[in-house]
């Protein structure tokens, strides 16, 4: 069989023809030296089958690697758009939440405004027929006093 060799004085490559596994004497055309070459047994050296098993497994790892990590970025995005929604439905609750209490602001100004422009006087207050008319009055008044500072704001 022919095997490749390496002079270990001037690094040249050279080819000798010997049966596997021996210790070979052999001379380097280039430079001369005289080398011990210890030739691999047939058995031991690789063969293209077993090359390829190796191409398969590394290509198999890169693979599941692959698998791995698209599955990580796919669970990151999904993640990042189920945020997204969820940001987006809670501003849109705080918005109807703000129309909501805004009317309700302007509502208690307007009837504050007319409050206000309806004052209680004493002698009115006696003029009215039923007791139930007077307190109801009288309370309307006390609210729109306790509200005053409030509304102001």
């Amino acid at each position: 069989m022919r095997y490749q060799v390496v002079c270990t004085k001037c690094r040249h490559s050279f080819a000798i023809d010997t049966t596997g596994g021996l210790k070979v004497q052999c001379l380097c055309p280039f430079c001369g030296k005289e080398m011990a070459v210890n030739v691999p047994d047939a058995d031991s050296m690789p063969t293209n089958h077993q090359d390829n098993n190796g191409c398969l497994k590394t290509l198999v790892v890169v693979l599941v690697a692959l698998l791995i990590i698209m599955g990580v970025g796919g669970w990151i995005y999904y993640d990042y758009l189920n945020t997204q929604a969820q940001r987006l439905e809670n501003e849109q609750k705080a918005a109807v939440y703000r129309q909501h209490y805004d009317s309700l602001m302007q509502q208690r100004e307007r009837q504050a405004a007319e409050w206000a422009e309806q004052p209680v006087v004493e002698s009115e207050a006696e003029e009215f027929s039923t007791e139930g008319e007077i307190e109801s009055e009288t309370n309307q008044q006390q609210l729109y006093e306790t509200n005053k500072d409030s509304l102001q704001h």
